[in-house]
Formats: C-alpha cells, structure tokens, sequence
C-alpha cells in the first residue's frame, strides 16, 4: 500500500487554512492510502482442453482508496471505495459496479468501528481468516464462497474486541417496502487468540423476498509453528426450499441463478433446491509449509456434501490443490499451481454440468503484484 497526498489550493481550502491559523478549526491526523492488486495467470483445462489468460489464482485484482480523518477524542471517521477489474480484458467486475467490492463510510473509536455502505459479509470474514488465501480467486478453489456470499449491500457492521474477543455484529437492510425482514441478512462472528491457535466462530441467516432463509453456522482455527502453518474449518449451511429461484424459470430438481431482482443477487449467493430443503455440510483443510524466505508450498482439501429432503440424491464437491509461491520482491510474487475437482450430482444438477467439470485438472502460472 502506498499513501497518496493530494495538496490543492482552492478557495476552501484556503478558509480552512486561514480558520485553522487562526484558531477555528482542531488539527488532527488525515490520511488516503492508494492500493489495490493485480493478479493475472494462464491457465489449461484438462477436462476442456482449452487454455486461457485471465484473473490470477490467488487474488481478484481491484485497485482502492482507503481513508481515515481524525475527529477527536482518539475516534477517527473512515472510509473504503474498492473495484474490481479482470486484468486479461481490463472489464470491470462485480456486475460492472463502479466500486463492486467495497463502498463503505463509518466511524472508528475506543467504542469500536461502525461501517455501513457495501461490504463483506461477517460469514465471509471468518471463513477467509481460515484459508491460506483469504478464499482465493480461481473458481476451482474458491467454489465454497457461494454457501455464504460475498459482499452485502446497504450494510451496517459493528466491530469491537471484549475481554480478547474480537466480536462482529452486522445487518443487512432489505429496503422493501411494508417488509423489513424480506431480502435481509444478520450476522455475528467471534475470533480469539489461544496462544498461537487463533478460533473463529460464525453465524449468519440471510432470507430472501419470498421470506424463505438460508443459515450458516461455522467453526474453524489456525496454527502456526515455526514455518508450519495449519488451516481447518466446519461450516453447516441450511436453505429452506425454493430459497432465491425464480418459480417461472425452476425445473423441478435443479439448482437454479439467484433472481436478479433480489437484494441477495449480489451477494454471490447459491440458490437452493425447488425440489425440498437442504442442508450442506462443508469441510476444509489446508497446511503451507516456508521452504525458504521467498518460497512457499501450500496445500488444500475441500469437500461439501448437500441432502435434499425428500430426495435420496446427493450433491458433493471435491476439490484439492497444490500451490507453490516464490516471492520476486516484498510487492511481487510468480507462483504454479494445479487444482483438481470431483462432483457427485446424483440427479441434483444437470448431466452437462457433471460432464464438463467432473475430474477436470487446472494447471496453471501466475504473477501477482501489490501495491
């Protein structure tokens, strides 16, 4: 990240200037921070024999403005505008938005931070703090996000630590008219230190317009010794039937796209089933290993299983990779990696589906850069 100071001299700035000299204004500490990630990678498809160049393995790319104005009494306000961008075509991401990724403005103090605007879930927050990174960006790596969501529009976050608990309480406002629970998602996570074992617990429940919900509960930890590090997490995600398909578009059965008209729809949610409820047990490991200071090996495992009721089909997904990381400088990075996928439809989803992703091997090379 690099701090970028803009000095100009208007009008404004000129009163303001001549307020402050004279008394009329306190002088506290501001300050922009310019920052963002370009992570771009080939990639070859085994199952599809294609080949491709697009958004890195490791990161979404995005570029962002990050800002804090002290107010006083040792509370500052601050604020996040983030966008994504795919670095192959230069296209912006997250459905075109301006700032898709983050757009949040709030208040941060001894009382605790309080953010409200477009941002991540706390479901999100916990389970990245238990993947190696941060839930990655390549698809075959990164499936797991679609059980919980992304990122929430109109969202008020409040984040404070009591007695070594760092606690996150956030609410989504659905905005319909005559019904406020519609289309609206709470959440609450927890985090402690245990010497070294840093815990993570989590809950979200998110309904939308039709008043169906979908809940998520998770637990997860880290450890680290010496250039070992560990990953581990449990999620629990049940969606009651029909939760956000579109009855006119759903065939019985299938797993349908969120409807576009929900306030969910980009939040990066999965649908649930027209079929019955379902519930879905999702499980992830991951180990890295520091060979030397500039290279890194990291491993992982990822499973999730689905029963529907009144079906005795299963869904499941399977994924796993290899990762190798060498650092170019302290901004830059050239990593390898390969993924491998299994899926077990079981009649749940549709044979094409099945046929082109079942067994498929990503291999991929890519470069990253921070700043």
């Amino acid at each position: 990240m690099r701090k970028l100071t803009v000095s100009l001299y208007s009008p404004k700035r000129l009163v303001a200037a001549a307020l402050y000299c004279a008394g009329g204004l306190p002088a506290y500490a501001s300050e922009l921070t310019l920052y963002g990630v370009i992570d771009v990678a080939m990639r070859y498809d085994s199952k599809a024999q294609r080949s491709e160049l697009g958004s890195g393995q490791i990161q979404g790319s995005h570029w962002g403005l990050r800002g804090r104005d002290g107010l006083g009494t040792d509370s500052s306000l601050i604020f996040a505008l983030e966008a994504g961008f795919n670095p192959d075509d230069g296209r912006s991401g997250q459905q075109s938005r301006l700032f898709g990724s983050q757009a949040w403005l709030g208040v941060e103090g001894p009382a605790g931070s309080l953010r409200l605007g477009r941002q991540y879930g706390v479901m999100f927050d916990a389970m990245s703090a238990i993947d190696p990174y941060g839930i990655a960006n390549g698809d075959a790596i990164s499936w797991q996000y679609n059980l919980f969501g992304l990122r929430f529009d109109n969202t008020l976050k409040y984040q404070q630590t009591l007695a070594n608990w760092q606690v996150s309480v956030a609410y989504s406002f659905s905005e319909q008219a005559a019904n406020s629970r519609a289309g609206r998602t709470l959440g609450l996570s927890l985090a402690r230190d245990f010497g070294g074992v840093l815990a993570y617990a989590a809950w979200q429940k998110s309904a939308d317009l039709d008043g169906r919900s979908a809940s998520a509960a998770m637990l997860g930890a880290t450890a680290e010794y010496r250039a070992v590090k560990l990953w581990a997490g449990y999620l629990q995600l049940r969606r009651e039937q029909g939760f956000l398909q579109c009855s006119a578009v759903v065939t019985p059965g299938s797993v349908a796209a969120p409807c576009h008209a929900e306030p969910l729809a980009n939040a990066s949610f999965a649908a649930g089933f027209a079929s019955g409820a379902a519930v879905t047990n999702y499980l992830q490991f991951a180990l890295s290993y520091r060979l030397q200071p500039q290279l890194e090996v990291v491993a992982a495992f990822m499973e999730d299983r689905t029963a529907v009721a009144g079906s005795e089909g299963r869904f499941g997904r399977r994924s796993r990779y290899l990762m190798l990381d060498y650092a170019l400088s302290l901004r830059t990075d050239l990593y390898a990696a390969i993924d491998h996928s299994r899926l077990d439809t079981a009649g749940l989803e549709h044979p094409a589906y099945e046929a082109q992703n079942d067994g498929a091997k990503g291999y991929h090379i890519g470069l990253r850069h921070r700043f």
